[in-house]
């Protein structure tokens, strides 16, 4: 312990309880050790990583694609601690959406990679992806994946079976749940469970691959929205990274949506999934539910409707064959990347309306791990009509997912001018990252301007 030279944590945002762990033991150990603290910015963290991971680094300015289970953003970097948000979700995240629609399809999962990961190996399977999700918001600069995840919702009630009979227990009233969703609601969610449990595998599969198809889309199509955006504002960006958990995504690194919105959204693109599990279940399906044990730490427990409506669903996912399974997740897989490829190209237009030429596209957070995702936006840079494209990095997958390298990487810069925070810091559970430039140190904001 005496080697060390400093504590870095995250400062924010993040959830309260999280980030107050955190930093309880942060100070504790700087006050124990007589070691200078510095609080970090957890967005910040993961746009900067592949400052540390690539060789040679991405130049600034550089576009930023961050898209995680908690966040899905457009970055325009200026410096270090210079960002400017060219478009974020007006609902959901992609990374939260690949986790939902996993979840509907009862994607087998483990420890090792998340429900979302899991999504992506699973659509691989797909016999087909020919299940059409659409792009929210085309040409705006925003992203959108509840209609992605309704969609998906939609397509498994339409294969439900119109006999069947979904039940649910006669369960006490819970005083402790002031609005609990109607009966109707959990019926449609049992009819949803009972189809997708007699779905086949490749049914299943094909759902994935379509969303899967349909989120990264929407990723591709926001980036060149974004990079036109940065032309406007009189900006290249030198570089495009893509962070966060979802930048493992394999289809998303092959490739890069409200189309034509510098948003992003996939709340809708959840629903469509649930909505396409619940059409295959079968109308005669008889759904059942157990009688729980009540648990006090429930503040809000879901209502017997809503809880029918999940067990429809879960059984409906059960009786589909395994290519079905892998079809609406290929189908789900295709719509999401799709969306972030469309916006990546309304935020290329941005910056060059900012006056900026970003010479970098980063993408970064869980989800630049999809292999899938990484494929769509290597074809979207070659395709792109300028003499001087953008350099497309990615950081290492088990790097675009939340860890402590990044966190360290970020606090060095600080450490370094001597910028440290006080023992007494707070965390900051909401916190832009646009405000970093005004918060930040003269002495620091001189280092970071290359």
């Amino acid at each position: 312990m005496t080697s060390i030279d400093g504590i870095a944590f995250t400062r924010g945002p993040g959830m309260p309880g999280c980030l107050s762990i955190g930093a309880v033991a942060a100070r504790a150990l700087a006050a124990a050790l007589n070691k200078p603290l510095v609080g970090v910015h957890h967005m910040q963290a993961h746009a900067l990583t592949a400052l540390y991971t690539s060789q040679p680094a991405p130049k600034f300015p550089f576009l930023t694609l961050l898209v995680s289970g908690g966040h899905t953003l457009l970055l325009l970097a200026r410096s270090r601690s210079d960002f400017t948000i060219l478009a974020t979700t007006d609902d959901e995240s992609i990374g939260n959406a690949f986790d939902r629609v996993a979840k509907l399809l009862d994607v087998p999962w483990s420890n090792n990679h998340s429900a979302g990961a899991s999504l992506e190996r699973f659509a691989e399977g797909a016999s087909s992806s020919n299940i059409h999700f659409s792009i929210p918001s085309p040409g705006k600069l925003v992203f959108s994946y509840s209609g992605l995840v309704s969609a998906v919702r939609s397509h498994i009630l339409k294969r439900s079976d119109p006999n069947m009979v979904v039940r649910l227990p006669n369960l006490p009233p819970n005083p402790a749940v002031k609005h609990p969703p109607t009966p109707e609601r959990e019926l449609v969610r049992e009819r949803m469970r009972i189809t997708v449990v007699k779905m086949s595998l490749d049914e299943r599969m094909n759902i994935a691959a379509s969303f899967q198809k349909a989120a990264i889309g929407q990723l591709e199509e926001k980036l060149k929205l974004g990079l036109k955006k940065c032309m406007r504002l009189g900006v290249e960006p030198r570089s495009i990274v893509v962070s966060g958990g979802v930048a493992s995504n394999s289809y998303l690194r092959a490739s890069i949506p409200a189309p034509g919105k510098l948003a992003f959204s996939y709340s809708g693109l959840i629903s469509a999934v649930r909505s396409h599990i619940l059409k295959c279940s079968d109308p005669d399906m008889i759904v059942k539910l157990p009688d729980p044990p009540s648990n006090p730490a429930v503040k809000h427990p879901p209502t017997p409707e809503r809880e029918l409506v999940r067990e429809r669903m879960r059984l409906t996912v059960a009786r589909m064959s395994l290519d079905e399974r892998k079809s609406i997740a290929a189908s789900f897989q295709k719509a999401a990347i799709g969306q972030l490829e469309e916006k990546l190209k309304l935020g290329l237009k941005r910056c060059m309306q900012l006056g900026v030429n970003p010479g970098s596209i980063v993408v970064s957070g869980g989800v630049a791990s999809n292999s899938y995702l990484r494929a769509r936006l290597k074809s979207l840079v070659e395709d792109m009509e300028t003499e001087l494209k953008p350099t497309l990095v990615f950081p290492p997958p088990h790097l675009c997912t939340d860890n402590a390298v990044m966190i360290a990487w970020t606090s060095l810069e600080r450490f370094m001018a001597q910028d440290h925070d006080k023992l007494d810091i707070r965390v900051r559970p909401v916190w832009s990252i646009e405000d970093l430039k005004a918060e930040s140190s003269p002495v620091t904001m001189l280092n970071s301007i290359e």
